[in-house]
C-alpha cells in the first residue's frame, strides 16, 4: 500500500510528464539534447561572447535546468503541506544542490555524467537530470529524512526504480 505522499509524487510526476509532452508536441527533450544545447551554452560562456546562431540553444539549456529545479522546488512545496519553512521542504527534497554551485558547475555536471553513461543520452532528459543531481548532491545526512520514503530501504527502492525506468 502506498502512503498518500508516494500516491502524490506519483501524480506530480505524471502531471509533469503529461505536461511537458504537451508542451513539446513533437517529442520529449532527450539528454543528447540537453547536452548538444549545453555545449553552445559553454562555447558562448568561454567566448564571453553571445553568438546569435547558437542563443535560443543556451537558452534551452539553462531554461530547462532552471525550470527543472523549480519543479523540484515546488514538489518538495507541496510535499511539505505548503510550508514555507526551509526545514520542512528540505525533508521533501530528491537532492540538495549547495549555495554556490554555479551554472556552469551544473552544466559541467551534465557533460560529465552522460560522457560517462553515454547510452543515457537518448533516455529523456529531466529523469537523467534527476538521477545525476540526486547522486552528485544528495541531501546530507544531517538534514531531516526525506518523507517520501521513511526508510533506507523504500528510498533505495524508490531510486532503483527511477533508474531502472530508464535505463533499457
Amino acid at each position: 500500500m502506498f502512503s498518500i505522499k508516494q500516491n502524490i509524487i506519483a501524480l506530480l510526476t505524471a502531471t509533469v510528464w503529461l505536461a511537458s509532452s504537451t508542451c513539446l508536441a513533437s517529442h520529449d527533450l532527450t539528454a543528447g539534447e540537453l547536452y548538444d544545447d549545453c555545449k553552445e551554452l559553454m562555447r558562448e560562456m568561454e567566448a564571453n561572447t553571445p553568438d546569435e546562431k547558437y542563443t535560443l540553444n543556451s537558452g534551452i539549456c539553462m531554461g530547462f535546468i532552471d525550470g527543472f529545479d523549480d519543479m523540484h522546488v515546488n514538489m518538495a512545496y507541496l510535499l511539505s503541506g505548503g510550508s514555507e519553512k526551509i526545514s520542512d521542504m528540505r525533508r521533501n527534497m530528491i537532492y540538495c544542490v549547495p549555495d554556490g554551485v554555479t551554472n556552469k558547475e551544473l552544466v559541467q555536471n551534465i557533460f560529465e555524467y552522460l560522457d560517462k553513461h553515454p547510452d543515457a543520452k537518448t533516455k529523456p532528459a529531466g529523469s537523467i537530470l534527476l538521477i545525476l543531481l540526486e547522486e552528485k548532491y544528495p541531501c546530507s545526512m544531517t538534514q531531516p529524512e526525506l518523507m517520501i520514503n521513511t526508510d533506507e530501504a523504500g528510498k533505495q527502492a524508490y531510486y532503483d526504480t527511477l533508474k531502472n525506468a530508464f535505463s533499457s
